[in-house]
């Protein structure tokens, strides 16, 4: 079985925020990791063309990204969920009948309503629109091949029956800040894991990932030293023993140190 450890770091709230980017200890500490022969991965719920170059100049062996929908391994694509035709469109007009703020992310594009993006309430939307502005679509069906389908809800709680439409095909996540997240069964970052386990033959004692939402909760169970961030979910904090402290606070940097691992 292979020795090597392998460390797995989510993004948003793990290792970037939109407005600081990735803090300069976390960049400190994915250098020593690589100095001392680790293996450093993404485990991300955004799709590729949402990962920027910011992130991917750190340096990554592997990338889980999309929630599982798309593995990669030495930049080599090892694994690909995206979905069929008939299942975007049945999302997206669902959450267009209950009012959500609609976005399809694939690998290569990521497509708005075209009347959303026209009025740019949408903070990351704005975002992506400078960073990336080449790979920001209209929801077109003929055209656009997608993973998964998202959306922003302002309510205090989803429109009443959405989650049984879709519960029986897709994990959903609603996030802290109102995004709402589907990922189509059985895509997750722990399935993404067990992808790279297999073919690596990796030793799961020899695995640690840091995270701080709810789509994270797999992974951090799968490997054998799952972290949640001190910013992290609340119900995850309580339910994964191990914590650190804050993004901001050098947290990846000081859980690494105490591992023994930089």
């Amino acid at each position: 079985m292979n020795r090597d450890n392998y460390i797995f770091f989510d993004i948003d709230g793990t290792i970037y925020d939109y407005n600081l980017g990735v803090p300069d200890s976390t960049k400190e500490a994915v250098r020593l990791l690589h100095k001392n022969g680790h293996k450093v991965l993404l485990s991300t719920g955004r799709t590729k063309v949402l990962i920027f170059d910011e992130i991917l100049e750190m340096g990554f062996d592997g990338i889980i990204s999309g929630a599982g929908t798309c593995v990669e391994w030495e930049g080599k694509e090892i694994f690909r969920q995206d979905l069929p035709a008939r299942e975007a469109v049945r999302l997206v007009s669902l959450f267009r009948d209950n009012e959500l703020f609609t976005l399809c992310e694939g690998r290569d594009d990521l497509y708005f309503d075209q009347y959303v993006t026209d009025d740019g309430e949408y903070a990351a939307e704005k975002i992506y629109q400078r960073v990336i502005p080449e790979h920001v679509r209209p929801i077109d069906f003929e055209t656009m091949t997608c993973a998964k389908v998202s959306a922003l809800y302002r309510g205090k709680r989803l429109p009443e029956g959405l989650i049984k439409e879709i519960e029986e095909d897709y994990f959903w996540i609603l996030h802290n800040d109102g995004f709402f997240e589907t990922i189509p069964k059985p895509c997750s970052k722990a399935l993404g894991f067990e992808k790279l386990k297999d073919l690596l033959d990796i030793d799961p004692d020899r695995c640690y990932a840091f995270g701080d939402s709810f789509n994270d909760y797999d992974m951090l169970k799968a490997v054998k030293y799952g972290v949640v961030m001190g910013n992290g979910d609340k119900q995850l904090l309580e339910r994964i023993p191990l914590h650190t402290e804050p993004m901001n606070e050098d947290g990846v940097y000081n859980a690494l140190k105490r591992f023994g691992l930089i």
